[in-house]
Protein backbone atom coordinates (compact mmCIF):
# COMPACT_ATOMS: atom_id res chain seq x y z
CA UNK A 1 0.00 0.00 0.00
CA UNK A 2 1.60 3.45 -1.25
CA UNK A 3 2.11 5.72 1.84
CA UNK A 4 0.87 9.18 1.33
CA UNK A 5 2.50 10.46 4.00
CA UNK A 6 6.34 9.32 2.85
CA UNK A 7 6.71 12.83 1.00
CA UNK A 8 6.28 15.00 4.12
CA UNK A 9 8.85 12.78 5.87
CA UNK A 10 11.91 14.00 4.84
CA UNK A 11 11.12 17.48 5.29
CA UNK A 12 10.07 16.25 9.40
CA UNK A 13 13.93 14.63 9.39
CA UNK A 14 15.27 17.63 8.33
CA UNK A 15 14.00 19.76 10.83
CA UNK A 16 14.50 17.63 14.04
CA UNK A 17 18.68 17.79 12.64
CA UNK A 18 18.49 21.01 12.49
CA UNK A 19 16.89 20.98 15.87
CA UNK A 20 19.52 18.76 16.75
CA UNK A 21 22.24 21.23 15.34
CA UNK A 22 20.96 23.85 17.64
CA UNK A 23 20.84 22.65 20.39
CA UNK A 24 24.86 21.17 20.35
CA UNK A 25 25.58 24.68 19.04
CA UNK A 26 23.34 26.25 22.12
CA UNK A 27 25.28 23.82 25.00
CA UNK A 28 28.71 24.36 22.96
CA UNK A 29 28.50 28.14 23.65
CA UNK A 30 27.49 27.75 27.28
CA UNK A 31 29.97 25.18 27.83
CA UNK A 32 32.78 27.60 26.61
CA UNK A 33 31.20 30.41 28.59
CA UNK A 34 31.46 28.20 31.74
CA UNK A 35 35.05 27.06 30.84
CA UNK A 36 35.93 31.09 30.38
CA UNK A 37 34.58 31.98 33.87
CA UNK A 38 36.52 28.67 35.46
CA UNK A 39 39.69 29.62 33.90
CA UNK A 40 39.09 33.42 35.33
CA UNK A 41 38.40 32.17 38.77
CA UNK A 42 41.44 29.61 38.68
CA UNK A 43 43.51 32.88 37.65
CA UNK A 44 42.22 35.24 40.14
CA UNK A 45 43.13 31.75 42.66
CA UNK A 46 46.31 32.59 42.36
CA UNK A 47 46.28 36.20 43.21
CA UNK A 48 44.81 34.74 46.79
CA UNK A 49 46.79 32.18 47.39
CA UNK A 50 50.58 31.99 48.17
CA UNK A 51 51.83 33.74 44.73
CA UNK A 52 50.99 37.02 45.43
CA UNK A 53 51.33 38.22 41.96
CA UNK A 54 50.16 36.06 38.58
CA UNK A 55 53.37 35.86 36.30
CA UNK A 56 53.14 37.86 33.18
CA UNK A 57 53.17 34.58 31.28
CA UNK A 58 50.49 33.42 32.61
CA UNK A 59 48.49 36.77 32.27
CA UNK A 60 49.09 36.27 28.28
CA UNK A 61 48.13 32.79 28.22
CA UNK A 62 45.00 33.41 29.92
CA UNK A 63 44.01 36.56 27.83
CA UNK A 64 44.93 34.65 24.86
CA UNK A 65 42.40 31.63 25.61
CA UNK A 66 39.74 33.97 26.94
CA UNK A 67 39.86 35.45 23.38
CA UNK A 68 39.59 32.80 21.61
CA UNK A 69 36.43 31.45 24.05
CA UNK A 70 35.31 34.76 22.84
CA UNK A 71 35.80 34.63 19.08
CA UNK A 72 34.16 30.47 19.46
CA UNK A 73 31.22 32.00 21.71
CA UNK A 74 30.38 34.54 18.87
CA UNK A 75 31.01 31.37 15.88
CA UNK A 76 28.26 29.29 18.01
CA UNK A 77 25.69 31.95 18.62
CA UNK A 78 26.07 32.91 14.37
CA UNK A 79 25.76 28.65 13.80
CA UNK A 80 23.12 28.69 16.59
CA UNK A 81 21.07 31.97 14.70
CA UNK A 82 21.66 30.05 11.17
CA UNK A 83 20.40 27.13 12.43
CA UNK A 84 17.32 28.65 14.21
CA UNK A 85 16.35 30.33 10.65
CA UNK A 86 17.13 27.34 8.70
CA UNK A 87 14.51 25.61 10.83
CA UNK A 88 11.91 28.27 10.53
CA UNK A 89 12.18 28.72 6.73
CA UNK A 90 11.86 24.47 6.71
CA UNK A 91 8.82 25.05 8.90
CA UNK A 92 7.36 27.39 6.51
CA UNK A 93 8.08 25.79 3.81
CA UNK A 94 6.18 22.68 5.33
CA UNK A 95 3.13 24.86 5.86
CA UNK A 96 3.26 25.85 2.45
CA UNK A 97 2.81 22.34 1.16
CA UNK A 98 0.38 21.53 3.52
CA UNK A 99 -1.79 24.63 2.50
CA UNK A 100 -1.48 23.61 -0.99
CA UNK A 101 -2.06 19.62 -0.34
CA UNK A 102 -5.11 20.92 2.13
CA UNK A 103 -6.46 23.60 -1.17
CA UNK A 104 -6.05 20.52 -3.51
CA UNK A 105 -8.05 18.21 -1.56
CA UNK A 106 -11.07 20.94 -0.64
CA UNK A 107 -11.28 22.79 -3.97
CA UNK A 108 -13.61 22.27 -7.13
CA UNK A 109 -12.31 21.11 -10.21
CA UNK A 110 -14.58 21.77 -13.62
CA UNK A 111 -13.30 19.78 -16.10
CA UNK A 112 -15.02 18.89 -19.69
CA UNK A 113 -16.62 15.58 -19.12
CA UNK A 114 -17.72 14.88 -22.46
CA UNK A 115 -18.20 16.59 -26.41
CA UNK A 116 -19.94 15.79 -29.19
CA UNK A 117 -20.09 17.68 -32.65
CA UNK A 118 -22.94 17.44 -35.36
CA UNK A 119 -23.37 19.36 -38.98
CA UNK A 120 -26.85 20.95 -38.45
CA UNK A 121 -28.78 21.48 -41.60
CA UNK A 122 -28.05 25.33 -41.38
CA UNK A 123 -24.60 24.55 -42.33
CA UNK A 124 -23.43 25.25 -38.51
CA UNK A 125 -20.84 22.89 -36.81
CA UNK A 126 -22.56 22.38 -33.48
CA UNK A 127 -19.69 21.09 -30.75
CA UNK A 128 -21.59 20.39 -27.42
CA UNK A 129 -19.70 20.24 -23.94
CA UNK A 130 -20.48 19.02 -20.94
CA UNK A 131 -18.60 20.14 -18.06
CA UNK A 132 -18.89 18.98 -14.65
CA UNK A 133 -17.90 20.02 -11.18
CA UNK A 134 -15.79 17.54 -9.05
CA UNK A 135 -14.65 18.38 -5.49
CA UNK A 136 -16.17 18.42 -2.05
CA UNK A 137 -17.16 22.26 -2.61
CA UNK A 138 -18.75 24.41 -5.42
CA UNK A 139 -17.22 26.25 -7.90
CA UNK A 140 -18.91 30.10 -8.09
CA UNK A 141 -18.98 32.73 -11.17
CA UNK A 142 -18.07 30.03 -14.20
CA UNK A 143 -17.34 31.52 -17.17
CA UNK A 144 -16.95 29.77 -20.23
CA UNK A 145 -15.55 31.01 -23.65
CA UNK A 146 -15.04 29.79 -27.11
CA UNK A 147 -12.62 31.39 -29.86
CA UNK A 148 -11.62 29.77 -33.34
CA UNK A 149 -8.33 30.38 -34.45
CA UNK A 150 -7.01 29.47 -38.50
CA UNK A 151 -3.58 29.63 -39.14
CA UNK A 152 -1.25 28.69 -42.15
CA UNK A 153 0.12 24.95 -42.02
CA UNK A 154 2.97 24.41 -40.29
CA UNK A 155 3.12 27.78 -38.40
CA UNK A 156 2.02 28.31 -34.55
CA UNK A 157 3.29 32.16 -35.23
CA UNK A 158 0.27 34.95 -34.36
CA UNK A 159 1.60 36.92 -37.29
CA UNK A 160 0.53 33.64 -39.60
CA UNK A 161 -3.23 34.07 -37.90
CA UNK A 162 -5.26 34.52 -40.96
CA UNK A 163 -8.66 34.28 -39.05
CA UNK A 164 -10.00 34.67 -35.39
CA UNK A 165 -13.39 34.02 -34.50
CA UNK A 166 -15.17 34.31 -31.09
CA UNK A 167 -18.52 32.22 -30.32
CA UNK A 168 -20.83 31.72 -27.94
CA UNK A 169 -20.14 31.82 -24.33
CA UNK A 170 -22.17 30.75 -21.17
CA UNK A 171 -22.12 31.72 -17.58
CA UNK A 172 -23.27 30.05 -14.23
CA UNK A 173 -22.94 32.00 -11.04
CA UNK A 174 -22.96 28.43 -8.89
CA UNK A 175 -22.16 24.88 -10.04
CA UNK A 176 -22.63 22.47 -7.03
CA UNK A 177 -20.57 19.63 -6.23
CA UNK A 178 -20.98 16.71 -9.11
CA UNK A 179 -23.65 19.35 -11.08
CA UNK A 180 -22.96 20.17 -14.60
CA UNK A 181 -23.71 22.31 -17.19
CA UNK A 182 -24.44 21.94 -21.18
CA UNK A 183 -23.05 24.45 -23.88
CA UNK A 184 -23.17 24.42 -27.36
CA UNK A 185 -20.90 26.42 -29.22
CA UNK A 186 -21.82 26.85 -33.05
CA UNK A 187 -19.47 27.48 -35.66
CA UNK A 188 -20.35 28.41 -39.21
CA UNK A 189 -18.90 26.41 -41.79
CA UNK A 190 -18.24 29.67 -43.94
CA UNK A 191 -16.00 31.06 -41.13
CA UNK A 192 -13.40 27.86 -42.38
CA UNK A 193 -11.00 27.44 -44.85
CA UNK A 194 -10.19 23.72 -44.90
CA UNK A 195 -6.37 24.88 -46.29
CA UNK A 196 -5.86 25.92 -42.88
CA UNK A 197 -5.07 24.89 -39.70
CA UNK A 198 -8.08 25.55 -37.83
CA UNK A 199 -8.24 24.87 -33.97
CA UNK A 200 -10.76 26.17 -31.57
CA UNK A 201 -9.84 26.91 -27.80
CA UNK A 202 -12.39 26.74 -25.09
CA UNK A 203 -11.94 28.71 -22.12
CA UNK A 204 -13.16 28.79 -19.05
CA UNK A 205 -12.71 30.30 -15.62
CA UNK A 206 -14.01 30.15 -11.54
CA UNK A 207 -13.79 30.82 -7.97
CA UNK A 208 -13.41 29.07 -5.31
CA UNK A 209 -17.31 29.27 -3.03
CA UNK A 210 -15.46 30.47 -0.13
CA UNK A 211 -12.28 31.86 -0.82
CA UNK A 212 -10.88 34.71 -3.01
CA UNK A 213 -8.70 31.75 -5.72
CA UNK A 214 -9.75 31.82 -9.04
CA UNK A 215 -8.92 28.93 -11.46
CA UNK A 216 -8.77 28.77 -15.21
CA UNK A 217 -8.36 26.22 -17.77
CA UNK A 218 -8.21 25.53 -21.40
CA UNK A 219 -8.65 23.10 -23.84
CA UNK A 220 -7.74 22.86 -27.73
CA UNK A 221 -9.85 21.05 -30.37
CA UNK A 222 -8.99 20.44 -34.16
CA UNK A 223 -11.41 21.49 -36.72
CA UNK A 224 -10.67 19.42 -40.01
CA UNK A 225 -12.29 18.05 -43.20
CA UNK A 226 -12.36 14.70 -43.82
CA UNK A 227 -13.16 13.98 -47.71
CA UNK A 228 -16.67 13.80 -46.61
CA UNK A 229 -17.86 16.73 -43.68
CA UNK A 230 -15.98 18.15 -41.13
CA UNK A 231 -14.77 16.82 -37.75
CA UNK A 232 -13.74 18.06 -34.42
CA UNK A 233 -11.21 16.36 -31.90
CA UNK A 234 -9.68 17.06 -29.32
CA UNK A 235 -5.44 17.91 -29.22
CA UNK A 236 -3.22 16.22 -26.38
Amino acid sequence: MKDNHTPHREPRKRCLERQDKQNTLTVGAVAGVLGGFILSMAVGAFQIGEIKEVPAWLQGISGMVATLISVYAVYLVAQTLKATRETLDATRKMAEDQNIIGNAQTRPWVIIDRFTEEITRDEFIAVHLKFTCYGPTPAKYLDIQSELTGRRPKSSDDSEIVYQHSYDSAFKIYLAPNGSISVTISIPISDLDENLNNTLAIMWGYGQYNQDLYESDLALFSVKKSVFKWNVTADG
